[in-house]
């Protein structure tokens, strides 16, 4: 199966502009958009239909920085596993102090507090994310790569928890 990038017809690489990948897929959509095989017969209607939900499907991965870069690691075959990688400690635990924060926040109704809180995670996941693109630049450069992986995939670990507090703090 061919990754989202070679689907899309986007280089192989962190740094996609959000413009380029949107340009993607409607140059896609104006050759595979169903709509264009409304008079064709079912057979080409179905495979219009799945050749627009792949771009659809890429198109969504791309776009979101932390499945960029999980379909990234696949490409170089180095597949992504938060299994395998050990937390930071100090940063669970600023994490569980700030979910503890997010919780007296939301339980007494302090909505001031709370949006303060929310803008300081956006703000740290921003710095992460763009710690992640500069290791990145390195790590697709560079042809010894296994020793960059785990800070990569801590990187992105941290990332997804940041992510999951944010989604959960509203």
């Amino acid at each position: 199966m061919a990754s989202p990038f070679e689907l899309l017809g986007l280089p192989v690489t962190f740094d996609l502009d959000a413009s380029d990948i949107d340009s993607a897929l409607r140059t896609a959509g104006l050759k595979w958009h169903p709509d264009r095989f409304a008079c064709a017969p079912v057979a080409e209607r179905e495979h219009a239909e799945e050749q627009m939900a792949e771009f659809n499907v890429a198109h969504a991965c791309l776009s979101n920085p932390l499945q960029r870069a999980i379909a990234l690691l696949e490409v170089f075959a180095c597949p992504y596993d938060p299994s395998g990688v050990n937390a930071n400690p100090e940063f669970l635990m600023e994490m569980l102090e700030m979910k503890e924060e997010l919780a007296m926040a939301k339980d007494g109704n302090d909505s001031t507090a709370l949006s303060k809180l929310i803008f300081d995670l956006r703000q740290r996941e921003k710095r992460e994310l763009m710690q992640l693109s500069q290791l990145f630049s390195t790590w697709e450069s560079d042809q010894n790569r296994s020793q960059d992986l785990p800070k990569l995939q801590q990187l992105l670990n941290q990332l997804h928890y940041l992510a999951r507090t944010i989604e959960t703090s509203y």
